[in-house]
């Protein structure tokens, strides 16, 4: 059904979206009817930049890009530019991949200020078995070996990581735990946190660790929350 209907919608900031299925439905809500991340990029948006450097945003478990799509609508509705930004997003998900490229790159002409890697994120190397879940595929995936994304490689050009978003579904854990580097060079991070496959204690504890000094919670419930920290 939501295939047949082609849903689409430009922001007032010219922003192009696109809803294929009832998963998607789900994430453009939370994204951007709900705003779960609103506050995080409005920290980071509305920091004072003084080096000329673009914008340095992080989104990992990108989907098919309603996150970094809002990262550019609120850009623009600050009076932005999408050359203002540089976006690295990483997805597992193969299909969600090409989808990402579709409407991001290609139907919002952003391939100047946004890349897609795909591969799986929390360990630091090897491969690990992908289960895209019910909601967000539509359907029951089989599990499939996906290659891990070294993103102490990926970002190592950035100065600095203005904000980082990671939704990748119980993983964060293992993400805070191997990449100490990563988050030391990070001002602004969110997350989606399981409480029911990590200890959200100790993700808490080590992004205090890591210089991490202010913390809001959204969404506080099962069996997850959005956590965002800031320097």
């Amino acid at each position: 059904m939501f295939q047949w209907f082609d849903l689409t919608w430009d922001t007032r900031s010219h922003v192009r979206l696109r809803v294929g299925r009832f998963g998607e439905w789900v994430i453009y809500n939370e994204v951007f009817v709900n705003g779960e991340y609103d506050h995080a990029l409005a920290l980071a948006l509305d920091a004072p930049r003084e080096d000329g450097l673009p914008l340095q945003i992080v989104d990992l478990g990108a989907h098919v890009g309603f996150f970094t799509l809002r990262a550019v609508d609120q850009l623009v509705a600050r009076g932005g530019r999408p050359e203002d930004l540089a976006i690295t997003a990483v997805e597992a998900n193969e299909a969600s991949v090409r989808e990402f490229e579709d409407r991001v790159l290609r139907e919002n002409r952003l391939t100047r200020s946004v890349r897609i890697v795909q591969g799986l994120i929390g360990e630091r190397s090897g491969t690990g078995a992908f289960h895209e879940d019910k909601v967000h595929a539509g359907t029951e995936t089989p599990g499939v070996q996906v290659p891990y994304v070294d993103l102490s490689s990926v970002l190592a050009p950035a100065p600095r990581i203005d904000l980082l978003k990671c939704d990748i579904e119980g993983s964060e854990q293992r993400l805070i735990e191997n990449y100490p580097d990563l988050f030391r060079k990070t001002r602004v991070a969110t997350f989606e946190l399981h409480r029911d496959w990590c200890d959200t204690e100790r993700c808490r504890a080590l992004l205090r660790e890591y210089g991490f000094t202010h913390t809001a919670t959204a969404r506080e419930g099962e069996p997850f929350s959005i956590l965002t920290v800031w320097r």
